[in-house]
């Protein structure tokens, strides 16, 4: 499946539902690795640079949860996390 496909859109239309739903794969990374997973995509080797976040109250750690998707429609994520970095990134790939 495309990291864009409508499936959770075409699942929705089996049901009714009403709301706002996360759609994801209830799997949680740091900032260094997605920096490393984006890095083995790509091919490169860039350190990331760290700066003070300039937000008051910023969620650091955020996940999304598809549990309450999944109770109303059956729907299951196909695509890995880690393969949707390496979909995205493929154009991007430098040999």
């Amino acid at each position: 499946m495309s990291p864009t496909s409508p499936a959770p859109a075409i699942s929705t239309a089996d049901h009714e539902i009403t709301g706002v739903y996360n759609v994801g794969t209830q799997e949680a990374y740091t900032f260094n690795e997605m920096v490393a997973m984006i890095n083995d995509a790509l091919g490169t080797d860039i350190d990331p640079e760290y700066i003070e976040c300039p937000f008051d109250g910023y969620v650091h750690d955020t996940m999304a949860d598809y549990s309450t998707f999944h109770e109303a429609t059956g729907w299951e994520p196909e695509v890995s996390f880690e393969e949707g970095v390496e979909l995205v990134c493929e154009p991007y790939h430098t040999e």
